[in-house]
């Protein structure tokens, strides 16, 4: 009996993870890295069949600074086919940067290795329709970062980029602009039915 008690806990498990996302019958699916040890980039190569795509993170560079910058290329394109806009606030400032013809896509801020011990920066990232050819895609991210627990020392960011390539979004990948993201970042990718 115990065996047949076990084995039903193992199918209820396994029906759990691979449960249909919006119930009617496209399934979800879920990829999970967490670093072991420092790594310059963070790769998914992503299934075909989901409509939508959710990347979480909670991470932290090696940087010696307070911050460093993540950006996200697609396809492992580095061709200047990109353009963000983003919102960023500062305690009661905000700032507004806009660029077009770049090589990436700004997607959030994370903690550097001069901020206050054991701080990480989070982030989402939505990516609509990422599996369609004909069109272009694209981003939304909302980040947030604090390097210490006083006034003035944490970020906010509301980011929207595009990718001005018609390809289906078959890999994406997120890199600092200039350090390593450390061990014990995590990232998370979803394909939203």
């Amino acid at each position: 009996m115990n065996l047949i008690n076990e084995l039903a806990k193992r199918i209820d498990k396994l029906e759990q993870k691979n449960r249909l996302v919006d119930g009617i019958g496209i399934p979800g699916w879920e990829m999970d890295t967490l670093l072991a040890a420092p790594a310059a980039t963070v790769t998914f190569t992503l299934p075909q069949y989901a409509r939508h795509l959710r990347v979480v993170w909670y991470a932290r560079s090696d940087l010696v600074a307070n911050f460093d910058v993540i950006r996200l290329r697609i396809n492992g394109d580095a061709g200047a086919n990109y353009g963000y806009q983003y919102v960023a606030g500062s305690g009661a400032a905000a700032n507004v940067v806009e660029a077009t013809g770049i090589t990436n896509i700004v997607a959030g801020v994370i903690p550097a290795s001069t901020a206050t011990a054991n701080y990480f920066g989070t982030g989402v990232m939505f990516i609509p329709h990422y599996a369609y050819a004909a069109g272009t895609h694209q981003v939304d991210v909302l980040s947030g970062v604090a390097w210490a627990f006083a006034a003035g020392n944490r970020r906010s960011f509301t980011i929207h980029g595009d990718y001005q390539i018609a390809a289906a979004v078959a890999s994406i990948t997120l890199f600092l602009t200039v350090g390593n993201f450390i061990a014990n970042s995590r990232f998370t990718c979803y394909g939203l039915g």
